[in-house]
């Protein structure tokens, strides 16, 4: 409506000065590792290496988009972010995984027979359209019975930097967040993990001794 009353296509706004109702936070939420294998497994092979580039690499989906291959280095991607009104590079690290990645994909691209200047391309040779990444994500999750935005592999990212590990200052300057909101997922996630991982191998030494 405001936007309508700027362009003249309305008199007023009758929504003006209604608080907001909703709101959405979903900083801490990330897809587990069960929960991306399950989409994975229901994914097309292209849309597959889109979501495990995304999840390496935390970029947006946009970014992830408009992806070209003169802004993949040998360790790292570096480009300026689509989000950004400030014209600000990110740079993401290439951990493993993401080189794995990034290695299929220029696999992919050269045995097409026009190769794309684009990083991610459809079953058409071509840049992926944004609505086209979002469809095959929502029917690939909806496959896995997993409710989870495509966003949320930002998260997932965050904890696959965690156990590098690097630090929370480094994760944040890549994600472009607040360090605090790194921590939030790795007490979260990681910390939990790490727990949990420390209980059983107690449980096994002691198991084991008592045998």
């Amino acid at each position: 409506m405001s936007w309508s009353v700027e362009a003249g296509l309305a008199e007023g706004n009758p929504a003006a000065g209604i608080k907001q109702i909703y709101h959405a936070n979903r900083a801490d939420v990330i897809i587990e590792e069960s929960e991306l294998n399950a989409i994975l497994a229901h994914a097309t092979p292209r849309g597959a290496l889109a979501f495990r580039l995304a999840a390496a690499t935390g970029m947006r989906r946009g970014d992830l988009i408009d992806l070209k291959w003169s802004e993949v280095g040998e360790y790292s991607i570096n480009r300026v972010a689509l989000k950004s009104m400030k014209g600000q590079r990110i740079g993401v690290p290439l951990t493993s995984e993401a080189r794995a990645v990034i290695a299929e994909l220029r696999e992919l691209n050269g045995r097409q027979e026009v190769p794309s200047a684009f990083v991610l391309t459809s079953s058409l040779g071509r840049a992926w359209h944004k609505d086209g990444l979002g469809s095959t994500w929502d029917k690939a999750k909806k496959a896995a019975c997993v409710d989870k935005h495509f966003h949320d592999l930002r998260g997932t990212a965050v904890t696959r930097f965690c156990r590098v590990p690097l630090t929370d200052e480094e994760v944040a300057d890549i994600m472009g967040w607040e360090p605090r909101q790194v921590r939030s997922i790795r007490k979260r996630y990681v910390d939990r993990e790490r727990i949990a991982e420390g209980i059983a191998a107690r449980i096994e030494r002691a198991e084991t001794g008592a045998a």
